[in-house]
């Protein structure tokens, strides 16, 4: 008889294969998380300008859903500081790390924009230990369409949700992330990840026209670039 690999077996595996089709590039990730948010950027259920101009950083991830026996998920994203008034940092390349045993998502992916307002995730996303984002205590953002936002009472975390194309509030399950040592290592050499934050790197190609995309969103006049231009602007 023909050995069969056992379930979790195939499952990494497919983390495995997943995780490669993410991955790519930073030129590839900052292309495919400015789609992810375009898909946040119209419509009733849209971010709301003011909800990124108070933001202290914006992290957007992509992730993918394998049922296999075992639920399972991989994915990236990036992660760039608000510096104010316009001014985004260079951004950092992030990892999705998931794996629910005897759960199962029916392959489908999500699209997550999560708008930190604490200083303190920051700084624990940045201790270079995988991060769980159930610890974020994030809560559903608010949408464009609502009237009233309370900038005064403002959580840790927002988190805007798409599954399928449809809107899922603060769902992110056991979602984790972690620094992706390997992409910002070949976007910037050996610069350390809060360096890459802090406003002082230029921004790897496609970097500007990200920040643009954020901007746009924000309602704040287009960013101005540092160095040279960003040949995949538009």
């Amino acid at each position: 008889m023909p050995r069969r690999l056992p379930t979790c077996s195939i499952a990494l595996g497919l983390v495995a294969a997943a995780m490669v089709g993410c991955s790519g590039g930073m030129l590839n990730r900052l292309a495919n998380d400015r789609e992810v948010l375009r898909e946040f950027a119209v419509g009733e259920i849209s971010i709301p300008p003011a909800v990124l101009r108070q933001s202290k950083a914006v992290l957007v991830l992509d992730t993918v859903n394998i049922a296999a026996g075992v639920g399972v998920t991989g994915g990236g994203g990036t992660l760039v500081r608000n510096l104010g008034e316009g001014r985004w940092s260079a951004p950092l390349a992030m990892s999705v790390i998931a794996g629910s045993i005897g759960v199962q998502i029916g392959g489908e992916g999500r699209s997550v924009v999560m708008i930190l307002n604490d200083e303190n995730i920051i700084d624990r996303i940045l201790s270079g230990d995988p991060y769980p984002l159930a610890g974020a205590a994030a809560v559903a953002g608010p949408a464009a369409a609502e009237v009233a936002y309370d900038s005064l009472s403002i959580p840790s975390v927002y988190t805007y949700s798409k599954a399928g194309g449809l809107f899922v509030g603060a769902m992110i399950g056991g979602m984790g992330i972690t620094i992706d040592e390997g992409i910002n290592r070949r976007a910037y050499g050996e610069v350390a990840p809060r360096a890459i934050l802090s406003g002082s790197i230029v921004p790897p190609a496609g970097g500007l026209a990200y920040a643009a995309q954020l901007d746009t969103m924000a309602q704040w006049p287009t960013s101005i670039a540092i160095g040279e231009a960003d040949p995949t602007s538009e």
